[in-house]
């Protein structure tokens, strides 16, 4: 026989997936809401499945440097079939564009078109 505390530890374990997938739902529904009633200018938000979210700048388009977030993961990403990866990858480099860099905590740095880019590092508040 399973202790009380222990079983309920263990139904709660099981359904890990569950919750998972009602707070992403959740989530998702706040920041849709928050994103479309108020805009930055000059930016724009794209979002698809239940956690893929993409910020980006309108004069360039959703496949142009952008913010993406997805799942529990962050990070700045360039488009390397548009723009000069490695070109983006130098300018952040400099003194004028790497505060970019400090907006994270990253678990990479430059790895091909994702600039930086950090996991379960951040949180959202809903």
């Amino acid at each position: 026989m399973i202790p009380l505390k222990s079983g309920i530890l263990f139904r709660t374990f099981k359904q890990k997936n569950e919750i998972n997938n009602e707070w992403y739902k959740k989530a998702k529904t706040e920041i849709i809401h928050y994103f479309i009633n108020d805009p930055a200018e000059g930016w724009s938000f794209v979002n698809w499945n239940t956690w893929d979210y993409r910020w980006f700048l309108e004069d360039f388009g959703k496949e142009s440097f952008c913010l993406w977030m997805f799942g529990n993961r962050i990070g700045l990403w360039l488009n390397g079939n548009h723009f000069e990866s490695e070109k983006a990858t130098a300018l952040l480099s400099t003194e004028k564009y790497s505060p970019l860099l400090s907006t994270l905590r990253p678990d990479s740095i430059f790895d091909n078109d994702w600039k930086i880019f950090e996991t379960g590092n951040f949180f959202l508040i809903l």
